[in-house]
């Protein structure tokens, strides 16, 4: 009979104890946890210290990753209008229009509409016609057919 007593006395002080640390922590140390993260919150730049590894390592990373995407891209645009065929290209306009299609091409569009290709082609050429001399510019439209002859041309 004294064992159990002594079960019961035990298990009831145990039980009162959690009670009382339960009441303790819902209502006192959790509002002295916040108050002290808040005062070290307004304390400074103790935060700061704590992450400027953290983020330095995120920002190095992240940086060194674009700068050799950026590269690659370069580079794969690059060889992409280096492999244009120019055999292929008899008339400036055909140039204008391949380059423009390349150019589109190295941003990741894979099925350029017609209409996108071609108002690239015409930036570039009021590019070209906003740097180039006016002897050039007669120059190169010498070479340029227009008007009749274009619709005398056979489309096919």
């Amino acid at each position: 009979m004294i064992d159990f007593v002594t079960i019961l006395i035990t298990v009831g002080i145990i039980s009162v104890e959690i009670a009382v640390l339960v009441v303790l922590y819902r209502n006192y140390i959790t509002n002295w946890n916040a108050e002290k993260w808040v005062e070290k919150a307004q304390d400074g730049d103790w935060m700061v210290g704590l992450l400027s590894p953290v983020i330095g390592s995120i920002v190095d990373d992240t940086t060194d990753s674009i700068i050799s995407r950026m590269k690659m891209e370069l580079l794969s645009g690059q060889g992409q209008i280096s492999r244009a065929s120019l055999a292929e290209i008899e008339t400036p306009e055909e140039l204008m229009m391949k380059l423009s299609e390349e150019l589109i091409k190295s941003t990741g569009i894979k099925n350029i509409p017609p209409m996108v290709q071609i108002k690239m082609a015409q930036g570039m050429g009021n590019l070209a016609s906003n740097l180039l001399s006016e002897k050039q510019q007669e120059k190169g439209m010498q070479a340029v057919k227009l008007g009749k002859d274009l619709l005398n041309q056979r489309l096919f």
